[in-house]
């Protein structure tokens, strides 16, 4: 099957002043921006959001609109896209430790991915 990627990006409207350097580190990744504000704030309903009434794509990479994505970060995703046909975690943060420690020792061995725990 042919990769297809799209992107949407999970966003509050107060920070509306991160969207332009964001698309351009993603162009030309065909890409929504999904406002989303509550109160009280509600990241998980902003993520569902995000995937509601999916577009026509392989693969959706969804991202917050404060995330700093690195140089060559389009061909990257089409490289992960291409090896994968789960769901793939683009950033780990210290928790869950078990999580964080199984990758620390994963990059150690050189190895791409790791399965992450999940409680």
């Amino acid at each position: 099957m042919p990769i297809s990627l799209a992107a949407r990006i999970q966003h509050h409207p107060f920070r509306a002043h991160l969207i332009p350097s964001l698309l351009e580190t993603l162009a030309p990744l065909p890409t929504e921006i999904i406002a989303h504000s509550s109160d009280p704030p509600s990241p998980w309903d902003g993520y569902k959001l995000c995937l509601s009434e999916l577009p026509d794509c392989s693969h959706l990479l969804v991202l917050q609109d404060d995330a700093v994505p690195c140089l060559n970060f389009v061909p990257a995703l089409e490289r992960i896209a291409a090896a994968n046909d789960v769901p793939v975690c683009l950033f780990l943060a210290r928790l869950p430790r078990r999580s964080s420690k199984d990758a620390t020792n994963a990059l150690k061995a050189n190895r791409r991915y790791v399965t992450l725990f999940i409680r």
